[in-house]
Protein backbone atom coordinates (compact mmCIF):
# COMPACT_ATOMS: atom_id res chain seq x y z
CA UNK A 1 0.00 0.00 0.00
CA UNK A 2 1.84 3.48 -0.82
CA UNK A 3 2.35 5.66 1.82
CA UNK A 4 3.41 9.05 -0.10
CA UNK A 5 0.00 10.59 0.05
CA UNK A 6 0.42 11.21 3.95
CA UNK A 7 1.38 14.42 5.43
CA UNK A 8 3.63 12.50 7.31
CA UNK A 9 6.04 9.56 6.86
CA UNK A 10 4.62 5.88 8.43
CA UNK A 11 5.99 4.59 11.40
CA UNK A 12 9.30 2.85 11.36
CA UNK A 13 7.87 -0.49 12.53
CA UNK A 14 6.08 -3.11 11.19
CA UNK A 15 1.90 -2.27 11.10
CA UNK A 16 0.22 -4.43 13.83
CA UNK A 17 -3.32 -4.66 12.68
CA UNK A 18 -5.30 -4.69 9.42
CA UNK A 19 -8.47 -4.76 8.10
CA UNK A 20 -11.42 -3.85 5.19
CA UNK A 21 -13.92 -1.62 5.37
CA UNK A 22 -16.93 -1.55 3.50
CA UNK A 23 -20.10 0.73 2.81
CA UNK A 24 -18.97 3.52 4.52
CA UNK A 25 -21.74 6.76 5.18
CA UNK A 26 -19.72 9.84 6.63
CA UNK A 27 -22.29 12.42 8.34
CA UNK A 28 -20.91 15.47 9.69
CA UNK A 29 -22.48 18.18 11.75
CA UNK A 30 -20.87 21.53 12.47
CA UNK A 31 -20.66 22.95 15.82
CA UNK A 32 -19.02 25.42 18.26
CA UNK A 33 -15.22 24.46 19.36
CA UNK A 34 -16.84 25.29 22.37
CA UNK A 35 -19.46 23.36 22.82
CA UNK A 36 -17.08 20.38 22.28
CA UNK A 37 -14.13 21.46 24.68
CA UNK A 38 -16.03 19.61 27.79
CA UNK A 39 -15.69 16.40 26.09
CA UNK A 40 -12.18 16.39 24.43
CA UNK A 41 -9.41 16.39 26.48
CA UNK A 42 -7.24 19.77 27.02
CA UNK A 43 -3.98 18.49 25.51
CA UNK A 44 -6.17 18.32 22.34
CA UNK A 45 -6.38 21.14 20.30
CA UNK A 46 -9.90 21.01 18.33
CA UNK A 47 -9.52 22.02 14.70
CA UNK A 48 -11.71 23.99 12.59
CA UNK A 49 -12.85 23.99 9.42
CA UNK A 50 -13.87 27.78 8.48
CA UNK A 51 -14.30 28.33 12.14
CA UNK A 52 -16.63 25.46 12.83
CA UNK A 53 -15.82 22.08 14.82
CA UNK A 54 -17.22 19.23 13.07
CA UNK A 55 -19.29 15.85 14.76
CA UNK A 56 -19.10 12.87 12.60
CA UNK A 57 -20.90 9.77 12.60
CA UNK A 58 -19.37 6.94 10.37
CA UNK A 59 -21.26 3.55 9.82
CA UNK A 60 -19.43 0.71 8.06
CA UNK A 61 -18.95 -3.12 8.14
CA UNK A 62 -15.48 -4.38 8.78
CA UNK A 63 -14.24 -8.04 6.93
CA UNK A 64 -11.02 -9.42 7.01
CA UNK A 65 -9.36 -8.22 10.45
CA UNK A 66 -6.30 -9.74 11.75
CA UNK A 67 -3.42 -9.08 13.60
CA UNK A 68 -0.35 -8.94 11.74
CA UNK A 69 1.71 -12.64 11.12
CA UNK A 70 -1.74 -14.19 12.57
CA UNK A 71 -4.46 -16.06 10.61
CA UNK A 72 -8.09 -14.55 9.95
CA UNK A 73 -10.26 -15.67 12.95
CA UNK A 74 -14.26 -16.44 13.37
CA UNK A 75 -15.05 -13.45 15.23
CA UNK A 76 -13.34 -11.19 13.58
CA UNK A 77 -14.39 -12.17 10.07
CA UNK A 78 -17.42 -10.07 9.55
CA UNK A 79 -19.01 -7.13 12.10
CA UNK A 80 -20.75 -3.22 11.69
CA UNK A 81 -19.58 -0.48 13.35
CA UNK A 82 -20.64 3.44 13.95
CA UNK A 83 -18.15 5.49 15.38
CA UNK A 84 -19.07 9.31 17.16
CA UNK A 85 -15.97 11.63 16.40
CA UNK A 86 -14.61 14.65 16.01
CA UNK A 87 -11.52 16.32 14.76
CA UNK A 88 -8.04 17.42 16.61
CA UNK A 89 -4.07 17.86 16.68
CA UNK A 90 -1.74 17.73 19.26
CA UNK A 91 1.30 19.80 18.42
CA UNK A 92 1.39 20.10 14.74
CA UNK A 93 -0.70 16.17 14.07
CA UNK A 94 -3.86 16.48 13.03
CA UNK A 95 -5.73 13.26 13.76
CA UNK A 96 -9.24 11.61 15.21
CA UNK A 97 -10.75 11.65 18.61
CA UNK A 98 -13.30 9.11 19.29
CA UNK A 99 -16.48 9.60 21.60
CA UNK A 100 -17.81 5.98 21.21
CA UNK A 101 -17.26 3.31 18.98
CA UNK A 102 -20.29 1.04 18.90
CA UNK A 103 -19.27 -2.77 17.19
CA UNK A 104 -21.61 -5.75 16.86
CA UNK A 105 -19.18 -8.31 17.82
CA UNK A 106 -18.43 -8.33 21.67
CA UNK A 107 -15.26 -10.40 21.64
CA UNK A 108 -13.66 -7.78 18.84
CA UNK A 109 -15.09 -4.69 21.24
CA UNK A 110 -13.15 -6.08 24.12
CA UNK A 111 -10.02 -7.10 22.21
CA UNK A 112 -9.87 -3.12 20.42
CA UNK A 113 -10.48 -1.33 23.72
CA UNK A 114 -7.57 -3.43 25.33
CA UNK A 115 -5.23 -2.78 22.28
CA UNK A 116 -6.09 0.60 21.51
CA UNK A 117 -7.83 1.94 24.72
CA UNK A 118 -10.79 3.74 22.80
CA UNK A 119 -14.10 3.83 23.74
CA UNK A 120 -15.67 0.58 22.30
CA UNK A 121 -18.78 -0.57 23.66
CA UNK A 122 -20.90 -4.35 22.37
CA UNK A 123 -23.74 -2.81 20.62
CA UNK A 124 -26.49 -4.92 18.79
CA UNK A 125 -26.01 -3.27 15.07
CA UNK A 126 -27.67 -4.69 12.49
CA UNK A 127 -27.30 -3.80 8.79
CA UNK A 128 -29.13 -4.50 5.18
CA UNK A 129 -28.62 -4.03 2.14
CA UNK A 130 -30.75 -3.91 -0.78
CA UNK A 131 -28.37 -2.97 -3.90
CA UNK A 132 -26.95 0.66 -3.36
CA UNK A 133 -29.13 1.22 -0.54
CA UNK A 134 -27.72 -0.04 3.14
CA UNK A 135 -29.71 0.60 6.16
CA UNK A 136 -28.06 0.77 9.74
CA UNK A 137 -29.95 0.23 12.78
CA UNK A 138 -28.15 0.26 15.96
CA UNK A 139 -30.33 0.05 19.25
CA UNK A 140 -29.49 1.40 22.55
CA UNK A 141 -28.96 -0.66 26.26
CA UNK A 142 -27.38 0.20 29.26
CA UNK A 143 -23.60 0.50 28.06
CA UNK A 144 -24.78 1.44 24.78
CA UNK A 145 -24.54 5.03 24.15
CA UNK A 146 -26.07 5.65 20.98
CA UNK A 147 -29.15 4.93 19.13
CA UNK A 148 -29.43 5.17 15.20
CA UNK A 149 -31.22 4.45 12.27
CA UNK A 150 -29.54 5.32 9.17
CA UNK A 151 -30.28 4.67 5.52
CA UNK A 152 -28.15 5.72 2.68
CA UNK A 153 -26.76 5.32 -0.95
CA UNK A 154 -23.87 6.78 -3.05
CA UNK A 155 -25.82 9.27 -6.11
CA UNK A 156 -22.54 10.07 -7.71
CA UNK A 157 -19.52 8.81 -8.90
CA UNK A 158 -16.27 8.03 -6.92
CA UNK A 159 -13.70 11.21 -6.66
CA UNK A 160 -11.02 12.15 -4.62
CA UNK A 161 -11.37 14.98 -2.58
CA UNK A 162 -8.67 17.77 -3.44
CA UNK A 163 -6.21 18.89 -0.60
CA UNK A 164 -7.44 22.34 0.79
CA UNK A 165 -11.76 21.26 0.63
CA UNK A 166 -14.09 20.11 3.26
CA UNK A 167 -14.06 16.63 2.18
CA UNK A 168 -10.19 16.31 2.23
CA UNK A 169 -10.09 17.43 6.01
CA UNK A 170 -12.76 15.55 7.10
CA UNK A 171 -11.69 12.21 5.77
CA UNK A 172 -7.86 11.85 5.46
CA UNK A 173 -6.70 11.30 8.79
CA UNK A 174 -3.58 9.12 9.57
CA UNK A 175 -4.31 8.93 13.54
CA UNK A 176 -6.34 9.05 16.23
CA UNK A 177 -6.36 9.80 20.01
CA UNK A 178 -7.12 8.31 23.29
CA UNK A 179 -6.57 9.02 26.76
CA UNK A 180 -5.42 6.00 29.42
CA UNK A 181 -4.04 6.07 32.55
CA UNK A 182 -3.18 9.50 33.09
CA UNK A 183 -1.53 9.43 29.48
CA UNK A 184 -2.19 10.94 26.00
CA UNK A 185 -1.58 8.34 23.21
CA UNK A 186 -1.72 8.51 19.29
CA UNK A 187 -1.91 5.72 17.29
CA UNK A 188 -1.20 5.88 13.38
CA UNK A 189 -3.00 4.48 10.62
CA UNK A 190 -2.43 3.78 6.61
CA UNK A 191 -5.04 4.01 3.93
CA UNK A 192 -5.70 5.01 0.53
CA UNK A 193 -6.71 8.37 -0.52
CA UNK A 194 -10.20 8.20 -0.48
CA UNK A 195 -12.61 7.31 -2.74
CA UNK A 196 -15.67 9.15 -1.98
CA UNK A 197 -19.29 9.72 -3.64
CA UNK A 198 -21.83 12.19 -2.60
CA UNK A 199 -24.79 10.18 -0.69
CA UNK A 200 -27.99 10.59 -0.29
CA UNK A 201 -29.10 9.36 3.46
CA UNK A 202 -32.41 9.47 5.66
CA UNK A 203 -31.75 9.95 9.34
CA UNK A 204 -34.26 8.02 11.00
CA UNK A 205 -33.11 7.97 14.70
CA UNK A 206 -29.38 9.67 15.97
CA UNK A 207 -29.43 9.77 19.39
CA UNK A 208 -26.39 10.36 20.95
CA UNK A 209 -25.79 10.15 24.83
CA UNK A 210 -23.05 12.84 25.11
CA UNK A 211 -24.98 15.08 22.85
CA UNK A 212 -28.41 14.80 24.41
CA UNK A 213 -28.78 18.09 25.74
CA UNK A 214 -28.06 20.01 22.21
CA UNK A 215 -30.64 19.53 19.15
CA UNK A 216 -27.32 20.37 16.68
CA UNK A 217 -28.24 16.51 15.69
CA UNK A 218 -31.54 17.36 14.44
CA UNK A 219 -30.37 19.74 11.73
CA UNK A 220 -29.55 18.41 8.08
CA UNK A 221 -25.49 17.25 7.87
CA UNK A 222 -23.57 16.59 5.25
CA UNK A 223 -23.12 12.88 3.65
CA UNK A 224 -20.40 11.38 1.94
CA UNK A 225 -19.76 7.45 1.18
CA UNK A 226 -17.20 5.16 0.12
CA UNK A 227 -17.75 1.88 -1.24
CA UNK A 228 -14.33 0.22 0.49
CA UNK A 229 -11.27 0.97 2.09
CA UNK A 230 -7.83 -1.31 3.18
CA UNK A 231 -6.72 -0.29 6.42
CA UNK A 232 -3.44 -0.58 8.60
CA UNK A 233 -3.07 0.67 12.18
CA UNK A 234 -0.06 0.36 14.45
CA UNK A 235 0.13 0.25 18.25
CA UNK A 236 0.21 3.00 20.99
CA UNK A 237 2.13 5.63 21.00
CA UNK A 238 3.12 7.64 24.37
CA UNK A 239 2.80 11.25 23.25
CA UNK A 240 2.37 13.41 26.52
CA UNK A 241 1.96 12.14 30.27
CA UNK A 242 -0.83 14.25 31.73
CA UNK A 243 -1.03 16.50 34.93
CA UNK A 244 -2.42 14.89 37.91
Amino acid sequence: MKSNHRPWPIPNKPWRFKQTWHDLLFAHWPVDANYLRPFVPEYLTIETFHDKAWIGVVSFQTSHARARLLPYVPFFKHYNEINIRTYVRYGNTPGVFFFSMNISSPIAATFFHKIFRLPYYYSKIHCNQENDCIQFQCSKTTRNPIEMDLVYEPTTEAFQASNGTLEHWLTERYCFYTTFNKTLFRAEILHEPWQLQQASAEIRKCEVAQFSNDDFLQQQPIFHYAKKQEVLSWGLENVLKLKT
